[in-house]
């Protein structure tokens, strides 16, 4: 009566289900992972960009002036500047000197923070409690960086 009836059996498609289940379940944390890492780089692209603001500002008005505001500088504490924020950049400035920041929040959050000063130095608080590239006292020193220990 069903000799020449076609189709797949139950165990068929449990066993295709559970194969999809685990892909799926490799997948997604990469995933996260690979996001995560997307938008560090990106904001730290950001960040240079900012600085390079930062150095025109000082070459047309010979100092830092100690009332530019993040505005002044980049329009928008948040970034990115459309859609839910991963960080939020923040500026200190003097005369002579500033420092930018970075401050994960959002999906972001405990991926550590990021700053670059005036120097170039950069430095990244990563999230695997390595102080190789940590910042100092919430700032780069010369020998920190943004690359992962």
């Amino acid at each position: 009566m069903f000799k020449n009836a076609s189709g797949f059996t139950i165990v068929e498609v449990l066993i295709s289900i559970a194969v999809i289940g685990v892909l799926v379940a490799l997948a997604v944390p990469t995933y996260r992972q690979y996001s995560v890492r997307e938008s560090r780089a990106e904001v730290q692209s950001v960040m240079v960009q900012i600085a390079q603001k930062l150095a025109a500002y000082k070459m047309a008005n010979n100092d830092y002036n100690t009332t530019l505001t993040n505005g002044a500088v980049y329009g928008s504490t948040n970034y990115p500047v459309t859609g839910t924020a991963t960080y939020t950049l923040s500026l200190t400035s003097n005369t002579n000197s500033w420092t930018l920041t970075a401050t994960a929040v959002g999906k972001q959050a405990g991926n550590g923070n990021l700053a670059i000063n005036d120097q170039g130095w950069k430095c990244w608080n990563n999230p695997d409690n390595n102080t190789t590239n940590a910042c100092v006292a919430n700032a780069p020193t010369a020998t920190t960086t943004w690359n992962k220990p």
